[in-house]
């Protein structure tokens, strides 16, 4: 099997999942590719794997236009049994190519457009296109119930759909030692709205002078960030490779995810792989990943009051007891192999005639 994975970026999930299920592939499949913009091609470090950078483009129409011809052209002189898009950009472009009608298309929206924090009139307008984008899907993949339930809503046909948590591999960890207060907390995603970082920095004014202390790992990917200047108690990282996400959060007491809308939210199944207790909103996919009092907090989004009690919480929870819930929990829904064996299920029966895949070991 030929299988070829498109994202028109890979910073944040896209690298993260693709990190997570490409070893598999390649140990299972006859070639894996991955078409993704030049500049973030060192994002994905996976032996075996066929990197195909396109120039970089903008969300312009004319750039979304030059992602196209670049698509189209590349798919003119190469043949693949699966394509696999990746995020609403690639799945726009990717599904309007008319050639890939003749390879079967799988889609992740890895959150759905019509999920954001939108104007009534956008979120029916972006639904209609996933409608009729879906004409041209063999398969679509939803990384959370909550994302199943949206796609139902916006009348994305429900035989074409499959629900399949993100998954991540195994790590090292080492449980809090005991009777350890969650003072530390650590926050790694964008620093854009979605992620809720201004509600965090907010309520870390009042957190502070309680004795807690935040560290940041993260950027802005497109545009202005959402916060010009952390203030000088905030240590902020900037973005960093995920070894040192993972050393970071062995050093954290609690990870924070402050967001407003989450499709699945990696940061929070990486918290629990690490046996660390979430401080979440309780939105989308984080509120089927973290149990609220088991794994973690749950909070009311949008809204740094909410955050401060939510912390406060915790702070008299057994964090150790909830990070080693968060690890159990992690061992037994959010494994790599998992997920990849879920999604393979589906290209075999996506792709006609398909060969079974052999092996599901990438070490």
């Amino acid at each position: 099997m030929r299988v070829i994975h498109f994202a028109e970026t890979l910073i944040g999930g896209p690298a993260t999942h693709l990190n997570q299920l490409l070893p598999f592939q390649v140990d299972a499949y006859d070639s894996v590719s991955v078409f993704c913009p030049e500049r973030h091609a060192h994002l994905i470090d996976v032996e075996g794997v066929q990197i195909i950078p396109f120039a970089d483009t903008d969300r312009s129409p004319s750039g979304l236009l030059s992602l196209y011809r670049q698509w189209k052209a590349h798919l003119a002189t190469h043949q693949y049994d699966i394509i696999h898009l990746h995020s609403s950009f690639a799945g726009f472009v990717g599904r309007l190519t008319r050639n890939t009608r003749e390879t079967p298309i799988v889609y992740c929206a890895r959150g759905w457009a019509f999920a954001m924090d939108i104007s009534k009139i956008k979120k029916n307008a972006y639904a209609l296109i996933e409608r009729l984008l879906a004409l041209r899907t063999d398969a679509i993949i939803n990384i959370s119930e909550n994302e199943a339930d949206l796609s139902r809503w916006a009348g994305i046909p429900q035989d074409k759909c499959h629900t399949i948590y993100n998954g991540i591999k195994d790590a090292a960890w080492e449980p809090l030692p005991e009777n350890r207060r969650a003072c530390r907390l650590l926050f790694v995603g964008r620093y854009d709205k979605q992620k809720g970082i201004d509600h965090l920095l907010s309520a870390m004014k009042t957190l502070s002078r309680e004795g807690f202390s935040l560290r940041t790992i993260g950027g802005s990917i497109i545009g202005k960030p959402l916060i010009d200047d952390f203030p000088e108690e905030i240590i902020d990282l900037g973005w960093q490779d995920s070894a040192t996400v993972q050393t970071e959060m062995n050093a954290a007491d609690a990870i924070i995810i402050p967001s407003r809308w989450e499709g699945f939210g990696f940061v929070a199944a990486e918290a629990m792989r690490a046996g660390r207790p979430v401080v979440a909103s309780n939105v989308g996919g984080l509120s089927e990943i973290v149990i609220d009092g088991v794994t973690g907090v749950l909070c009311r989004p949008d809204a740094s009051e909410a955050l401060i009690e939510g912390v406060r919480r915790l702070s008299n929870l057994n964090a150790r007891e909830l990070g080693i819930m968060g690890r159990q929990r992690f061992e037994t829904h959010f494994a790599a192999e998992r997920m990849f064996r879920q999604i393979d299920d589906i290209y075999q029966q996506t792709c006609p005639h398909p060969p079974r895949s052999h092996g599901t070991d990438p070490s």
